[in-house]
């Protein structure tokens, strides 16, 4: 199962993945961390990051608990494999 993608919002600063994971109480191997924090939207103050399929719960619980969860740029978002259509491109010359 792929990781599922985690958007929230933080004024200031961007966070490092420590207080991201601090934020949402995750253990380190519940977090992608070759994705990192990526920031989304600057002036909104948009980060995403990746999270294990298992933490889902527990960053919906948190993201409730501040209120988050009624923003619609906030929250748990799938993480589709992305795959090629159709043939490859050196095929198409043939």
């Amino acid at each position: 199962m792929s990781n599922v993608i985690v958007q929230f919002r933080k004024r200031g600063e961007s966070p490092t993945l420590e207080e991201t994971r601090a934020m949402f109480d995750l253990d380190p191997d519940q977090v992608d961390p070759e994705f990192g924090v990526v920031r989304t939207d600057s002036q909104e103050g948009l980060y995403t990051i990746l999270v294990d399929p298992t933490a889902q719960a527990q960053v919906e619980e948190k993201l409730r608990l501040t209120g988050a969860d009624t923003d619609p740029a906030v929250g748990i978002f799938s993480n589709p494999r992305i795959e090629p259509f159709g043939p490859p491109l050196d095929a198409m010359d043939e």
